[in-house]
């Protein structure tokens, strides 16, 4: 079939060029975003939480020291029992701004002995890396 390129317009056209020139980066950026997040929920799920921390922005490990962070999954596992898994739920990401600023959401879900549950996660890049810029819990 055709493309009626006529109706579509120039404007239709530039927006399949910007897609088909944009493309190529979100995919990559969306690789290393989920990796960095699967090596982070792997640390967690093994009370690796030296390694998880690594993954902290710059910003969060100043708001969040180290201790505090070992605190919170502790109270998470005093509550819940240990942490056996972490699973992704769902992705969505978005760059804006030349050149592109990228930022990943993650919904996940942590799957303790007592009770399974759902945290959302925002990662930027940072230094050339994907960091974990923030958390919240939902449930």
């Amino acid at each position: 079939m055709k493309v009626p390129w006529k109706k579509i317009g120039f404007g239709g056209l530039i927006v399949v060029v910007v897609v088909m020139l944009i493309w190529p980066s979100l995919w990559h950026q969306r690789t290393l975003a989920l990796t960095a997040f699967q090596g982070y929920s792997t640390a967690i799920s093994h009370g690796d939480y030296r390694t998880a921390y690594s993954y902290f922005a710059n910003e969060l490990k100043q708001t969040t020291p180290f201790e505090s962070f070992v605190k919170q999954q502790e109270g998470l596992e005093a509550r819940f029992g240990p942490l056996s898994t972490v699973t992704r739920q769902g992705w969505a990401i978005h760059g804006r701004g030349s050149p592109i600023v990228w930022v990943i959401t993650i919904q996940a879900d942590h799957h303790y002995v007592k009770r399974t549950v759902r945290f959302v996660y925002v990662w930027h890049r940072e230094d050339g890396r994907w960091v974990l810029w923030s958390s919240e819990q939902q449930n």
